[in-house]
């Protein structure tokens, strides 16, 4: 046990299977370094719970990468998560998922560089790290059990499996792959901003928008406000007490101006140089890159609006926390 948060999930020197990961108490806690042949594709190769994530990582050509000196952490969805995967998506066998498809899944439970333990993915509640197949990965912790993405937890006894590579940790389901959609609902820093894409305004579809991927409006860049900044529109009218309070024809170009289509705006294309972009609402949002930041100006003509987080990176779009609502300019 690391602390008293995890009374589950800290669990060293299990066994991934029965042939192999047979890592002792005393392994675990030696100080001698761990022979380079013990790297993660050797322990996966051996592995008997884990044979599809294997063969998948194999026909992506990616399980030489693992057998390297690069600094890894993989979350290896076990044999029956993977059957179930294949089962809900009509496929026999691994060979019959698309490759370009199944690189994109099987990378993104991959962490590259970063070897994180346990007490390092507790630590990042409601947090992301960015995953090998460039995808956000939200880290969340429910009930002392770590939560990838809203739908796949840590087996909450097969963790810390020490490679000479890095680490793995057995999940018990296929991570799922996030469209801008998912964060959005999933991050309790934007469930305000969420509220006003849904219950709040029911004659305008939004959500369904940003969750296709066939779209002609995606990929999207959103400038989602946190609930602080929400809490602050609030106050600006005395009939607002909850965004639902707000009138719906008021609300939608409000939300609409957060929101650029056929477009993914990245922290590096606004360091580089982007000047401006059009919002769905119609009114441009400028930028300006300050010494240490990026603020933004909106439709009115508000300015310095800080951006607090960059690149929530998900597979039709991307995502940035803003300081402030953005306000379009409505009589133009």
């Amino acid at each position: 046990m690391i602390n008293s948060r995890t009374p589950l999930i800290v669990i060293k020197s299990l066994i991934l299977s029965i042939t192999f990961f047979v890592l002792t108490t005393s392994c675990v806690n030696d100080n001698d370094p761990i022979p380079f042949n013990n790297t993660i594709a050797v322990l996966l190769s051996n592995g008997t719970k884990v044979k599809l994530f294997t063969k998948a990582l194999d026909r992506v050509n990616f399980l030489d990468d693992l057998h390297g000196t690069k600094k890894y952490t993989v979350l290896a969805p076990n044999d029956d998560a993977f059957k179930d995967f294949l089962q809900e998506n009509d496929y026999d066998k691994v060979e019959d998922v698309p490759k370009e498809e199944l690189k994109k899944i099987i990378l993104n439970h991959i962490i590259p560089t970063n070897v994180l333990v346990t007490e390092d993915l507790l630590d990042m509640d409601k947090k992301y790290v960015n995953s090998r197949a460039d995808y956000s990965l939200f880290i969340e912790v429910v009930d002392d059990e770590i939560s990838i993405n809203g739908n796949t937890k840590l087996d909450d006894e097969v963790v810390d499996v020490e490679a000479s590579n890095g680490i793995i940790h057995l999940v018990d389901n296929i991570i799922a792959i996030p469209t801008v959609a998912t964060f959005l609902e999933l991050d309790t820093q934007f469930s305000n901003f969420h509220k006003g894409l849904t219950t709040a305004t029911p004659n305008y579809d939004f959500i369904s928008s940003l969750k296709s991927l066939e779209t002609d409006d995606a990929p999207f860049t959103i400038f989602a406000p946190n609930n602080n900044a929400i809490d602050i529109l609030l106050e600006t009218n005395d009939d607002w007490d909850k965004i639902e309070d707000i009138d719906e024809n008021t609300l939608i170009p409000i939300l609409k101006h957060h929101i650029v289509a056929t477009k993914s705006i990245s922290k590096k294309s606004l360091t580089d140089g982007l000047q401006s972009a059009k919002s769905l609402e119609g009114d441009n949002l400028v930028f300006t890159k300050q010494t240490d930041n990026i603020t933004i100006k909106d439709g009115l003509g508000n300015e310095n609006i800080k951006i607090l987080i960059f690149d929530i990176k998900t597979r039709n779009g991307i995502i940035h926390s803003i300081e402030s609502v953005l306000i379009p300019n409505t009589q133009n």
